[in-house]
């Protein structure tokens, strides 16, 4: 089931040395990361197209704990859906997650005027993709 949905993440033509390139395209020069936190043990990070207009946000979390209220800076306004979460109940997980995405807040945080607000889930990652505001 995994290996459909990631399917689908690389269908959304992420970039197009993504698909020349395959692995080595994800580790390219469009890849930021946002920071790495400490006692909370997540790591996330932007992907982007080569002209910005196509963005991702991963959160990589390896505790056992749920992290509720995670703040993560996104350079974008908009609603940033939830387009993977490998604890959701589709993998056989718990379900807990972010009711399908996040809309951003007025919130600064990691150099960005506007943030998301998130719930990480234990022994997650979760994608999110930026979609313009209305």
């Amino acid at each position: 089931m995994l290996g459909s949905s990631l399917a689908k993440v690389a269908s959304l033509r992420i970039h197009a040395s993504f698909i020349s390139k395959c692995s080595a395209g994800w580790l390219s020069d469009v890849i930021r990361l946002i920071r790495p936190s400490g006692a909370c043990r997540a790591t996330q990070y932007l992907r982007a197209d080569a002209a910005e207009q196509t963005l991702f946000a991963v959160v990589c979390h390896i505790t056992p704990v749920v992290r509720p209220n995670y703040r993560v800076g996104v350079p974008r306004r908009g609603f940033w859906k939830e387009i993977i979460n490998t604890i959701s109940g589709f993998y056989g997980g718990g379900g807990l997650g972010n009711d399908g995405g996040r809309a951003t807040e007025d919130v600064s945080a990691d150099g960005h005027s506007q943030s998301i607000r998130l719930t990480l889930p234990p022994l997650s990652t979760t994608i999110f993709k930026w979609t313009a505001e209305n």
